[in-house]
């Protein structure tokens, strides 16, 4: 059974009947990358690829954006505007990013990328998920942004050069320290 939905001009339509939990976070995860892209796209970067697998490793980049200074950075999407915990508020979904990010680390595409850049739509703010990417050191994550709260940061990626990335590497130890400086 679908949901009647009635427009402003008495038209009726009906939709779809509620999917299962898992294709729904499905759905809602694609459209959090899409809103990311965007995001990505509106900074400045000039090549956006989508779902870049990795063999040796078995992990898959949700977006592998070039910037400006022709750096690719691998970026884990991490989102939903629905739910009580979306983001990275919850454990499994941090462990998860935290996993692929490490394991972009020892990949054989390693040397071809910064450390990876978390875009989430939620930021923990405190408890378990919280201390354990708040641990991880920005040599494994480089960033964790929001598309719309942190858009001047992600144009800084946009336009990043070698030397600033590793001068940002080399400034903060874990990234807990952008977090907190950056007031997440």
């Amino acid at each position: 059974m679908g949901i009647k939905i009635i427009d402003g001009r008495g038209s009726e339509k009906v939709s779809k009947p509620p999917v299962n939990f898992q294709a729904l976070a499905s759905e809602q995860g694609r459209e959090w990358r899409d809103l990311c892209v965007k995001a990505l796209e509106r900074s400045g970067f000039v090549q956006i690829q989508l779902e870049q697998h990795l063999p040796d490793v078995g992990i898959t980049l949700d977006i592998v954006a070039t910037n400006q200074d022709g750096i690719s950075l691998a970026i884990e999407c991490k989102g939903s505007m629905m739910g009580d915990r979306p983001g990275s508020k919850r454990t499994d979904t941090v462990l998860k990013a935290i996993g692929e990010a490490f394991l972009l680390s020892q990949s054989a595409a390693a040397p071809h990328f910064p450390p990876m850049i978390l875009m989430t739509s939620h930021i923990a703010g405190s408890k378990s998920p919280r201390a354990m990417l708040g641990s991880v050191p920005v040599s494994i994550i480089a960033d964790v942004l929001h598309p719309y709260n942190h858009a001047k940061r992600i144009a800084w990626w946009a336009t990043a050069t070698e030397r600033m990335i590793l001068a940002h590497i080399a400034r903060y130890a874990q990234v807990e320290e952008l977090l907190h400086n950056w007031n997440c």
